[in-house]
């Protein structure tokens, strides 16, 4: 038999457990934000895609520079208002890509897309015409 009382051991650990979690003994989380030294440009412009039929796919697609622009806003529009996205409407913006999907086109889709990228230097924006036919 041990002649070392296991309910002493538990509770010593347990101790050593709460001290090591309190805050002063985290590793401090920096936030580094990489600000850029250029206003956005989009250096491949959205195209107009072929006129859809009803029930198509349509996918638009350019590239935004700086690409490593933590700071970069980047917004959707459709004849000026603010695009949803939603069930039909992907976007995305990953490393200066910035795409956006329409799942399934209805004629009241018709119109113009505008994506819009901003950071603290200045803003630019492409845009494209999409038909339904």
């Amino acid at each position: 038999k041990s002649s070392i009382d296991t309910t002493t051991i538990h509770e010593v650990g347990l101790g050593q457990i709460e001290y090591l979690e309190r805050p002063h003994h985290q590793e401090p989380h920096y936030l580094i934000e990489e600000f850029s030294k250029s206003k956005p440009i989009f250096t491949h412009p959205l195209h107009d895609p072929k006129p859809l039929r009803e029930g198509e796919r349509v996918h638009l697609e350019c590239r935004l520079e700086p690409a490593n622009d933590t700071t970069m806003k980047v917004e959707w529009f459709f004849n000026g208002k603010p695009l949803k996205s939603g069930s039909r409407f992907h976007t995305r913006y990953e490393f200066g890509f910035v795409a956006l999907d329409i799942l399934t086109v209805y004629p009241e889709d018709t119109g113009e897309y505008t994506v819009r990228a901003t950071n603290h230097l200045g803003s630019s924006h492409t845009s494209a015409n999409v038909k339904i036919i």
